[in-house]
């Protein structure tokens, strides 16, 4: 994990419907929440220390998997990671223990329950670096949902909602103006959206590296432009495409750590590891400058007691 982000864990839980789209599971978190608030995100959170001491036993992300199936029971009371199943009562039960702290390593051997860890597909992992008052360092997994009609039981001190959609149509309602994403969420869905079956999604996060995807913001040339890394071609390692009507010479791109460090010994972007179109580039890289400009701008201009207020409410746009 990086050293100056908090380790957190979330969880992509994925229903099929016969031949329809594969529905995935998004929480909308509430308004006044420090971080992302009012955003539809994954099930998910911070790992805690609880995690960790169980995730010894297993394997060396066994703590970020374990806090991502407690997180889905707490806000959600919907089993992931679990053996047997528990019924949607007994999960409603672990759900309120769960809140009222008592450890998921209790509650499992009181109720006859083992982690399945092996249920979670590591997807991808997001580790932005814009100037927040909350930084993640998040590792995403990928789960089939267990069978049956499973709604998800949402607590009010928790989140505002949980709900059932497509890839296609929460990215159609974020165009809209009609819910808010955050940008891994939003990049997360487009690659989602490309799937039409849970076994494509776990087949497309078992053919990539998971390496740090971290947007990160740098003056090229004193030039106003744009360039992100090509995200579908692997002929295009190296390179990049430009995009035009950038603000005051600052780019910004969504690339690992890895590459961004072949990028500055060889002075090119090296391909995305997230699929991403031409269209979709276009549309976040120009959202994403106007963000910073506007930040720079409200926090050059208030007093520094505003300041960190004015920060926060900026990073909730990331």
């Amino acid at each position: 994990m990086s050293d100056d982000a908090i380790p957190a864990a979330t969880v992509i839980i994925v229903r099929e419907n016969g031949e329809q789209v594969p529905e995935i599971l998004m929480v909308e978190r509430a308004a006044g929440m420090a971080f992302a608030g009012g955003a539809w995100v994954f099930p998910g959170g911070r790992i805690d220390e609880a995690d960790r001491t169980l995730g010894d036993r297993f394997a060396f992300d066994g703590a970020a998997r374990i806090a991502a199936v407690r997180e889905a029971l707490e806000e959600t009371a919907i089993p992931v990671g679990l053996t047997p199943v528990p019924s949607s009562d007994l999960s409603a039960g672990l759900q309120r223990e769960l809140l009222a702290g008592r450890a998921l390593e209790d509650l499992t051997g009181e109720h006859g329950l083992n982690l399945s860890l092996d249920a979670l597909t590591p997807l991808a992992r997001w580790v932005p670096r814009f100037h927040a008052t909350r930084r993640f360092d998040t590792l995403f997994y990928v789960a089939r949902a267990p069978d049956g009609d499973w709604q998800p039981n949402v607590l009010e001190h928790e989140c505002a909602g949980a709900h059932w959609t497509t890839a296609a149509n929460a990215l159609d309602r974020d165009s809209r103006g009609e819910i808010q994403l955050i940008f891994p969420t939003r990049r997360t869905l487009e690659r989602l959206a490309q799937h039409s079956s849970f076994d494509e999604i776990v087949a497309d996060a078992g053919s990539h590296a998971i390496e740090p995807i971290s947007p990160w913001v740098e003056e090229i040339d004193g030039k106003g432009s744009s360039r992100s890394p090509r995200a579908s071609d692997s002929r295009s390692r190296g390179k990049s495409s430009r995009v035009s009507g950038a603000a005051s010479g600052r780019t910004v791109a969504a690339i690992s750590s890895e590459s961004r460090a072949r990028h500055n010994k060889k002075g090119t972007h090296s391909r995305l590891r997230v699929p991403c179109s031409p269209q979709g580039r276009r549309f976040y890289f120009r959202w994403f400058e106007r963000c910073l400009f506007i930040s720079n701008i409200v926090t050059r201009s208030l007093p520094k007691t505003l300041r960190s207020l004015s920060s926060a409410t900026i990073s909730r746009l990331f």
